[in-house]
């Protein structure tokens, strides 16, 4: 026989062997249960930090991931409109050679007619000095 005082009342009891490992069992038990719990709560912890932590580093990635392709962008952006200047430059180069021929041509023909006019008013010239001096030639004789 064993012999337990009671924590609550302080009385002591004398029990046998079979009721002392039924209270060691419970006892063993309700301790083992109470650590289980605590693991479980644990674990449990340990399990949400982690999805947390995982969650952190997923979204820490993708934000350096966007940042990189906003960059990217922004430097695609940078050469399109770069491209875009120098096509608009050569249209309007182009344009402008379009124009500058243009302005040749009308040049050239104003020229030629410039010049036309010039032969004709020259050869006017020479027939009425021709003319002038025969007739003076006609006068003196």
């Amino acid at each position: 026989m064993n012999k337990i005082i009671c924590p609550h009342c302080k009385k002591a009891f004398e029990i046998d062997e079979a009721g002392f490992a039924d209270i060691i069992k419970q006892v063993r038990d309700q301790e083992f249960n109470k650590d289980l719990k605590e693991r479980e709560r644990i674990f449990i912890e340990d399990k949400e930090n982690a999805i947390k932590l995982a969650e952190a580093n997923i979204t820490n990635t993708l934000q350096k991931d966007l940042v990189k392709k906003e960059v990217e962008l922004a430097e695609l952006k940078a050469k399109k409109e770069a491209e875009l200047a120098e096509m608009k430059s050569k249209i309007n180069n182009a344009e402008l050679e379009k124009n500058l021929q243009s302005l040749k041509q009308s040049i050239l023909l104003k020229k030629n007619v410039i010049v036309s006019q010039l032969n004709s008013i020259a050869k006017t010239l020479k027939i009425d000095f021709l003319y002038l001096h025969k007739k003076k030639n006609t006068r003196v004789s």
